[in-house]
């Protein structure tokens, strides 16, 4: 059995903004808004932008994504199979306790996905160096569900 950290962790990204060209400010945005149009102190029209910005890479949607990654050419059996195994990384909490099938069915998803990034290298060992657990047959369910 394997175990893989499923925390999530901050990648450099971008973030889309705002600028007023008169004023050469940020104009504020609620988080999720649409950016504004006009800047909301001189009302000049707004442009658009990307800034630097730490992003979370959420683990668990990766994996879930590997799951199903289209170049593995899933039959309508291998998917069904693959939803167990995504529904136990979703109700897990910062790791999951995986059988070795299961662990290889992400492992497969990795090593047919193309365009890799630096920001995917900790998922990427996170899986490969996934630790081994040694789980006693009497409790194996117990300590999938528990993780």
């Amino acid at each position: 059995m394997k175990r893989i950290n499923l925390k999530s962790y901050e990648v450099d990204g971008t973030r889309n903004i705002a600028v007023c060209p008169a004023c050469s400010k940020e104009i504020p945005t609620l988080p999720g808004a649409l950016l504004p149009k006009v800047c909301v102190t001189c009302g000049a029209e707004a442009v658009a932008g990307r800034v630097p910005s730490k992003v979370e890479y959420n683990v668990k949607d990766q994996l879930c994504s590997l799951l199903f990654h289209p170049e593995l050419k899933l039959s309508a059996t291998q998917a069904r199979e693959r939803e167990k195994v995504k529904e136990t990384i979703l109700k897990a909490k910062d790791s999951v306790n995986l059988e070795e099938v299961d662990y290889n069915y992400i492992k497969q998803g990795l090593d047919v996905a193309r365009g890799f990034t630096a920001n995917d290298l900790e998922l990427i060992n996170r899986v490969y160096d996934a630790e081994e657990v040694e789980v006693n047959p009497k409790h194996k369910d117990k300590v999938k569900e528990e993780t």
